[in-house]
């Protein structure tokens, strides 16, 4: 048994699409938005050879798949300065299925919980 010999798989890919953010009472200190995002993206299975997080990654013959993404949030939005705002952000990210072998359908799918920093002219 050595390092060379442990394999590690691992998931990379992303995606992309359009972003629409209705903000509902822009103007008050705090007030709420719904950003909705929609579009596609891709995902593969990679092998790592030996020890630690990535080790040697081997890109030569990933399993990938494409799929399309659907995800709405809700924000709670700050407004701190003129040029400022921050917001708290949960969101559920739903994709179509995943066909990787060995690799649940919907691994990608799930809730999210973020923290956003917003810069420009309000």
């Amino acid at each position: 048994w050595h390092d060379e010999d442990l394999v590690r798989y691992s998931l990379a890919g992303g995606y992309g699409g359009i972003f629409i953010e209705p903000i509902i009472g822009g103007l008050k200190p705090v007030h709420v938005a719904f950003p909705v995002l929609l579009g596609m993206g891709g995902v593969a299975q990679v092998k790592n050879y030996g020890s630690g997080y990535w080790g040697y990654p081997d890109f030569e013959t990933p399993e990938s798949d494409l799929f399309f993404i659907v995800e709405p949030a809700v924000e709670l939005e700050f407004n701190l300065a003129r040029f400022f705002r921050t917001a708290a952000t949960i969101s559920y990210r739903f994709t179509t299925d995943i066909e990787i072998y060995d690799v649940h359908p919907d691994v990608l799918q799930g809730f999210m919980f973020g923290l956003t920093f917003k810069f420009g002219k309000f």
